[in-house]
């Protein structure tokens, strides 16, 4: 009788069903991956990470496990939870724990440890030492393999289109390319500790998410060779009020404005200036001159006139102001209205040179009639941001300025807009060129794609979506620029 007793307690009812413990099995035990009779059910192939971290049946994102077999996510691993009744009804016995990386059988739940799912864990959350992280941008990685065989290179890997999300994607892979942004981001350490102490939980938010995209871009173990940033959009469609979500398009100069503003609160960044690692980064001074005159820009221009004729001198006042910036605007000029003698129309180009002229301190600008205005940079900033003016929005629809911006992707000087004073407090001027975004198609219906320098193997990647390919650099300036990200050389 007493042999019968114990047979009872290893059998145990859920669902209607009867399933027995496997023999010798403890509950809450420690078994080695060889003493697990499941872990040949397991199938990478399956597996995919980057989705949000939430139960594909309760949407909870609360003790969330990932069922290795078949790659679902489920809630819990009691009794009565989803992920206990999903491996009741399709026999699928091994979960890892999306927080811990924990792997755990059902139902006999016991956790499971061997060295063959370091890999799963590692793809889980990667992570980097310090030493690592400093040297992404001068040791050359090795070419890694996929699961299917195909090649890749840690850092060159293409992000997953979600809808309309390209302009989201560009820029994740342009400030890829800012270290000083990266490297912060990809020590977990720093991210977890200013994520509790800051004061904008769901800026944090986007921080840490961010975070995790670098890593898994820097992956050298991907099982797809390819990153999709779900929980990344996700954490910016929260933040942003559904502002940016994966079914609108959106313009990338203007969610990179909200994006590094986003990213300095949520880095715990204050009104005072160098206050986060965004500051530091990209922060630079302008000093704006402006002159406003009272007669210049009336309707009546004969009252301006006798007004000069009398000699009556229009009374002008003039301000100086310094203010920050994160990044500079290029004025395009106006296309032209009419074809050539050869009926055709044709694309103006023009250097950045001129462009740059903007923010020499001397030439002067009219923004609006009756007020003149001088832009003189007065420190800049480690990584210079540059963006092109391409579209203008009427009434009726969206225009774009075809314009070919001829520039150099080495040895940008900026001193030549400096004045000799401010030029004299910085140890070097030169820029060289590590990111562009670039836009094809027409205003209404085109897509943008980027050229990206990977530090570490020197070479131009051009990235549009999954779609990774190399690039020349003397092709680059060829595209219609929109987006320019420099690099300050180090002196």
């Amino acid at each position: 009788d007493d042999d019968d007793d114990d047979d009872d307690d290893d059998d145990e009812i859920a669902g209607g069903s009867l399933f027995r413990r496997a023999p010798g099995v403890s509950r809450g035990r420690v078994y080695r991956g060889a003493e697990c009779p499941y872990m040949d059910t397991i199938n990478r192939a399956v597996l995919d990470f980057d989705f949000e971290k939430q139960c594909s049946q309760t949407l909870s994102r609360i003790n969330v496990y990932v069922c290795l077999v078949c790659g679902k996510y489920f809630q819990g691993r009691g009794r009565d939870s989803p992920a206990y009744y999903h491996c009741l009804q399709e026999k699928h016995h091994v979960f890892i724990n999306t927080r811990s990386g924990k792997t755990y059988c059902l139902p006999d739940d016991y956790e499971v440890i061997d060295g063959s799912l370091r890999d799963i864990q590692y793809n889980l959350n990667p992570k980097y030492s310090t030493e690592e992280i400093e040297q992404l941008d001068f040791d050359a990685p090795r070419r890694c393999l996929t699961l299917s065989g195909q090649e890749y290179y840690p850092g060159a890997v293409g992000l997953n289109n979600l809808g309309s999300t390209d302009y989201l994607g560009t820029i994740v892979q342009c400030l890829a390319r800012v270290s000083m942004l990266r490297n912060h981001l990809m020590d977990e350490t720093k991210i977890e500790h200013i994520a509790k102490l800051t004061h904008a939980p769901t800026d944090a938010n986007v921080a840490v998410k961010l975070s995790e995209c670098f890593r898994k871009m820097w992956n050298s173990r991907n099982f797809k060779g390819l990153v999709s940033p779900h929980e990344f959009m996700q954490a910016v469609s929260v933040a942003s009020n559904k502002k940016y979500n994966p079914k609108t398009q959106a313009d990338p100069v203007v969610f990179l404005q909200w994006l590094l503003n986003t990213l300095h609160r949520g880095l715990g960044g204050t009104k005072r200036n160098g206050s986060s690692i965004v500051h530091k980064a990209f922060q630079g001074e302008l000093e704006i001159h402006t002159r406003r005159a009272e007669v210049v820009g009336q309707i009546d221009r004969e009252l301006e006139r006798g007004r000069q004729e009398a000699g009556v001198a229009p009374e002008i006042t003039a301000t100086t102001k310094r203010v920050p910036f994160l990044m500079l605007g290029m004025d395009l000029p106006a296309l032209p209205l009419f074809k050539d003698s050869m009926e055709r129309t044709t694309i103006p180009q023009i250097p950045l040179f001129s462009l740059l002229r903007k923010y020499d301190g001397r030439t002067e600008h009219e923004p609006v009639p009756g007020t003149l205005r001088r832009f003189e940079i007065k420190r800049l900033p480690e990584f210079l941001v540059l963006h092109f003016k391409r579209f203008s929005k009427n009434d009726y629809f969206v225009e774009k300025n075809n314009t070919i911006v001829n520039f150099t992707v080495k040895n940008l000087d900026m001193g030549d807009y400096l004045s000799p004073t401010t030029r004299a407090a910085h140890r070097t001027t030169k820029y060289d060129l590590v990111a562009n975004i670039c836009h094809e198609g027409r205003a209404d219906s085109g897509s943008f794609k980027c050229h990206v320098l990977h530090q570490g193997l020197r070479q131009w990647f051009e990235m549009e979506d999954i779609d990774v390919a190399e690039a020349a650099p003397q092709l680059i300036p060829v595209a219609e620029t929109y987006v320019q990200i420099y690099r300050l050389q180090q002196a």
